[in-house]
């Protein structure tokens, strides 16, 4: 939680969906946004402290009604491992 107006809501549904809910309550309005488990700590500061609206994430939400940084099929749990250099 950031403060009373700005928090994440997270339940079973979100590990199994790898995304919480990210709420912002101003001007007495509800407002939320699905967002990813990779980026939703760096998505609720840049709205408390750049944005100060989940509008403009909303905007960015994908196919899938969630805001990723990354392509769904990477941000994934169960995928495979990226190769890592020996030596």
């Amino acid at each position: 939680m950031i403060d009373s107006t700005l928090f994440a809501i997270l339940d079973e549904k979100s590990l199994s969906e790898d995304s919480g809910l990210i709420v912002q309550i101003k001007d007495g309005r509800v407002k939320s946004v699905h967002v990813h488990f990779d980026t939703i700590n760096a998505e609720l500061i840049r709205v408390k402290m750049i944005t100060f609206d989940v509008k403009e994430t909303q905007g960015l939400v994908g196919k899938d009604g969630v805001f990723r940084t990354k392509p769904p099929e990477q941000s994934m749990k169960g995928g495979s491992a990226v190769r890592k250099k020996l030596g």
